[in-house]
């Protein structure tokens, strides 16, 4: 007697699929300014990203906390990866 497994079979339209929230944090440090200092950008946001099976879809939303004049104050940002191909 065959059993038939819990998480679904893949041949009759079962598609793995997890999305999950993203909390966001990046630090950079620009070295080399007129002035010879260096200064520290600060930023933060969130996203979310999707994985199907191999594809692995990133969008999010960064706001800078710390900044300097003619920065930009947030930046939205897309990624598309691919995983275990082979």
């Amino acid at each position: 007697m065959l059993k038939k497994p819990i998480y679904g079979d893949p041949s009759f339209g079962w598609v793995p699929l997890a999305v999950k929230p993203c909390l966001l944090l990046d630090v950079a440090q620009i070295s080399g300014v007129a002035h010879g200092d260096s200064r520290v950008r600060v930023a933060v946001g969130g996203g979310l990203q999707l994985t199907v099976v191999v594809a692995r879809f990133e969008i999010g939303y960064l706001y800078t906390v710390r900044w300097a004049a003619g920065d930009d104050r947030g930046n939205l940002f897309v990624r598309l990866t691919f995983q275990n191909l082979f």
